[in-house]
């Protein structure tokens, strides 16, 4: 006998009450929902919203600590003032120019980062509320399937397990 027959007979109980179970969920889950009217709906939930645009100090803060703090560890400042350093203006150029990266640092960290965070993590939330909902959703028929199973298999067991007279 091949392994894999020697196990589904040692094991025909267990794997006879699982299929028995999973029959009885689907059944019980489908009739409770046919006659509760009850309709389970994916929901898209935003409880984190995007700051506006008028905490300047915010971005400004985030932008410093984020991507100058980048920027400058990655020596860019430096080699920005040796390329000014030289030219007619130099000082007054670098300036400018610094400031001109520093507002297209605070833009793309307001149009593109932070709606691209609050969605990442608004998406997130929804997706763990959405299990947390549909795991309440199936409950109900979820226990009425275990009653139902755990008393047809008591009932059958006391059947087979009655000593004949």
């Amino acid at each position: 006998m091949a392994w894999y027959k020697k196990i589904i007979v040692n094991n025909i109980r267990e794997i006879t009450f699982s299929v028995v179970l999973t029959i009885i969920f689907a059944l019980t889950t489908s009739l409770w929902y046919y006659f509760s009217g009850k309709r389970f709906e994916w929901q898209s939930i935003s409880p984190i919203e995007a700051p506006g645009l008028l905490p300047r100090l915010f971005y400004s803060a985030l932008v410093y600590i984020t991507l100058g703090a980048f920027l400058y560890a990655l020596g860019f400042y430096k080699a920005l003032y040796s390329l000014f350093r030289g030219t007619h203006g130099g000082f007054k150029a670098y300036k400018e120019t610094k400031k001109i990266i520093w507002w297209c640092l605070i833009l793309g960290m307001y149009f593109i980062i932070i709606p691209f965070i609050v969605g990442t993590l608004n998406a997130i939330i929804s997706f763990f509320y959405n299990i947390f909902i549909l795991i309440l959703y199936l409950l109900p028929s979820l226990a009425i399937s275990i009653i139902i199973a755990s008393a047809g298999y008591f009932i059958l067991k006391k059947i087979y397990t009655t000593p004949e007279k």
